[in-house]
């Protein structure tokens, strides 16, 4: 149990605690414990998971994986640009929780991306900052993960 323990990076106490039903593992340690599991085995974990089938979770993770694979390596070419790390955690985490984005977010990272030198455009985002900080304040309550 310890060589299994150390391939999902936990404590031999904790596998315990899941087997007893003390603990419920997170997400992140069911899809560590799908990757290692057998056909038979993998039923239970995506029913945990909420998954249907292996498809629809490999699809889900395999966005994530382009993101930071793309965060890598613009990390080794420009440095480390501690904001776009941000960026891409926090888009990791909502491309795997499959959370619904507004469209007009995504259209508004479209035209950065697309016209991030066009100083007009750039000075319009400025200016819709102080909604997008009074939304935040009156609506949305941060989470501590």
């Amino acid at each position: 149990m310890a060589e299994f323990a150390e391939m999902i990076g936990t404590e031999q106490s904790t596998i315990s605690r899941y087997e007893a039903g003390q603990i419920v593992p997170s997400k992140t340690v069911l899809i560590l414990l799908l990757l290692l599991a057998t056909d038979s085995e993998k039923k239970p974990i995506l029913e945990a998971l909420g998954i249907g089938d292996e498809q629809q979770i490999e699809a889900q993770f395999r966005s994530a994986e382009e993101v930071l694979k793309k965060v890598s390596e613009l990390r080794r070419r420009r440095g480390r640009d501690p904001t776009l790390v941000q960026f891409a955690e926090e888009a990791t985490k909502i491309v795997s929780a499959g959370a619904p984005v507004e469209k007009a977010l995504v259209q508004i990272l479209k035209l950065w991306r697309l016209h991030r030198d066009n100083k007009e455009l750039l000075q319009s985002l400025e200016q819709m900052l102080p909604y997008f900080r009074f939304v935040a304040v009156q609506g949305v309550k941060p989470r501590v993960e």
